[in-house]
């Protein structure tokens, strides 16, 4: 396992030296989730997910060494020509081109853990501010086609504006979910599902001229924490985040309350960020304090890989 995020990275660094050359897009256009099953297993670099269209195929090394997770979108790993910018801001309910599944593993010294889960996006909502901006562009775009002295470079500009403002929807809510399983590394144990959740992520950008996002979460869980028993515990958090070209910070808070423990209540703390060193390629970091009083620091470096950009026409 360890060798193939060895590989993983090998293959990055190759891919970040062919695409340096090739110019930027927005963090916005690319960025890639963080797979469900992380954020279950409680090992993700942010606990207040921000809810984001997903790329067709997307890889994550967590900790560089420490475990990964695979991401596929069905939706967009085929074509879709007659998916217009039109379709997508008038799309309320984008099941079907946000539905995403991606299995997670985590290797420790005593146990590996292996996880399966899914997201989709339920409802977005583009306001109206936005919604005249990208038409406003859309305008902009085919007088530049139609115009003599047409320039590519002016076209290409205005393309990549927007396919920003298409990813600055006003309102998103997402649901979630994953399950995991852990084995020991003896190979004594067997292999049984130890923990499983369900949850929604909730993204809003109050002013559409200032790239500030409000996220929020709410999560329900159930597995073992401190003893072999199961035991419920829900989650509730908030994070701002702010965007620049290639950087995404955000501060997050989430609350735990643990319903073994007589109401016993932990909170985690962390600053996250996302960088975008290429295309496809994306360093995220965390630290901050985690839920618990033992080993309460948490140190996530990992990388993101996402593949495949969204095909759609910018006319009908």
């Amino acid at each position: 396992m360890r060798n193939l995020y060895m590989h993983l990275i090998l293959v990055a660094l190759s891919v970040m030296k062919c695409n340096a050359q090739k110019g930027q897009v927005e963090l916005n256009n690319m960025y890639i989730p963080n797979a469900p099953g992380f954020v279950l297993l409680d090992k993700s670099p942010s606990l207040v997910e921000k809810p984001s269209d997903p790329k067709a195929f997307g890889i994550d090394i967590l900790n560089l060494l420490e475990g990964g997770a695979i991401q596929v979108t069905p939706y967009w790993l085929f074509q879709h020509p007659n998916y217009t910018f039109e379709n997508h801001t008038n799309n309320k309910f984008p099941i079907l081109q946000t539905f995403n599944i991606s299995v997670a593993s985590i290797v420790k010294d005593t146990f590996s853990s292996i996880a399966a889960g899914g997201r989709v996006t339920v409802l977005r909502l583009f306001s109206q501010n936005r919604v005249a901006q990208i038409n406003s562009i859309k305008s902009n775009i085919v007088d530049l086609l139609v115009a003599e002295d047409m320039k590519e470079t002016q076209i290409k500009e205005k393309l990549k504006e927007i396919e920003y403002l298409r990813s600055r929807a006003s309102f998103l809510l997402e649901f979630a979910g994953a399950i995991s399983s852990t084995v020991g590394n003896n190979g004594v144990e067997a292999l049984h599902i130890n923990k499983t959740g369900l949850w929604l992520n909730i993204r809003w950008a109050p002013y559409y001229k200032i790239p500030i996002d409000l996220v929020g979460v709410v999560r329900y869980t159930k597995g073992s924490l401190f003893t072999s028993q199961d035991v419920p515990f829900f989650d509730y958090g908030i994070a701002m985040s702010y965007n620049t070209r290639v950087l995404d910070m955000s501060m997050e808070y989430v609350a735990r309350h643990d319903f073994s423990l007589k109401g016993s209540n932990y909170n985690r703390f962390a600053l996250v960020s996302n960088y975008m060193i290429s295309e496809k390629i994306v360093i995220v970091a965390s630290i901050g304090k985690d839920f618990y009083s033992v080993k309460n620091i948490i140190g996530v470096l990992g990388v993101k890989f996402g593949f495949s950009n969204q095909k759609m026409s910018l006319l009908n």
